[in-house]
């Protein structure tokens, strides 16, 4: 089975979200937000290739949603791994 890994890139994009959250919604809201993000990155592996693959990326590139959010991941089948490269909002404005 595929390993989850975090780049910073992600981690720093989940912060953000958090942040944004607080602000607007509150701690419970954080809190739901934060372990929803990562338990739906914990179970990718079980079938990563499910969700639309970008092209216009290198790699296997894919776009996976939850709630009201997109998780953009790497498969790596010589490594093993899927990296978790960033999370946006889905509304967010976003150039990458």
């Amino acid at each position: 089975m595929l390993a989850v890994v975090w780049t910073d890139e992600a981690l720093l994009d989940v912060q953000r979200l958090i942040l944004f959250q607080l602000a607007h919604n509150g701690a419970e809201a954080v809190q739901d937000t934060a372990m929803g993000l990562f338990n739906f990155a914990d179970g990718l592996p079980f079938n990563p290739r499910i969700w639309r693959q970008l092209k216009q990326f290198d790699g296997d590139v894919r776009r996976g949603l939850w709630s009201r959010y997109e998780i953009r991941y790497e498969i790596d089948d010589d490594t093993d791994e899927l990296r978790v490269l960033r999370v946006f909002a889905q509304r967010e404005n976003r150039s990458t």
